[in-house]
């Protein structure tokens, strides 16, 4: 007697099999979905601080030593507070403005500060609040005049 097809049982031998690396493949796709996801999110932080940190140090390079106050909190903290001022410039012509006396006339606080609640890295001048940063976990600034060699 000639076989024709396949008995039931092969069938759903088969059909287990199948299901079984479906799952297995399902899993490993669904994986590296997550693991690029991370990625992503991490990498947007990252960039994120570096922008901060890059529009701090453009400000910083604009004003003067004399002009910039540290308040370092605790070290544990990691809440430390920068205030500086950056020179005034009323007709926004990239001149700063002068007093009669020749002297540069500097514009209101600018504080950078670390929100210990939100975990967010914050710039407040006249009053508006800006988020430099997400997800920081502490914030130090160090007084590099005090070790020129630095």
């Amino acid at each position: 007697m000639v076989r024709k097809g396949f008995t039931l049982a092969e069938v759903l031998m088969v059909a287990i099999i199948t299901a079984i690396l479906m799952g297995v493949m399902l899993a490993a796709v669904v994986q590296s979905h997550s693991i690029i996801e991370t990625t992503n999110t991490l990498t947007l932080l990252r960039q994120e601080k570096r922008l901060a940190v890059s529009k701090l140090s453009n400000e910083l390079r604009g004003t003067s030593l004399s002009e910039i106050t540290i308040t370092q909190n605790s070290p544990a903290s990691g809440t430390d507070t920068i205030t500086y001022h950056l020179p005034a410039d009323a007709d926004h012509d990239g001149v700063p403005d002068l007093s009669s006396s020749v002297n540069i006339v500097w514009g209101t606080d600018i504080t950078i500060e670390l929100d210990p609640s939100s975990h967010e890295l914050k710039r407040t001048k006249d009053g508006n609040v800006t988020v430099l940063a997400r997800y920081v976990k502490s914030v130090r600034f160090l007084d590099h005049s005090l070790q020129p060699s630095l």
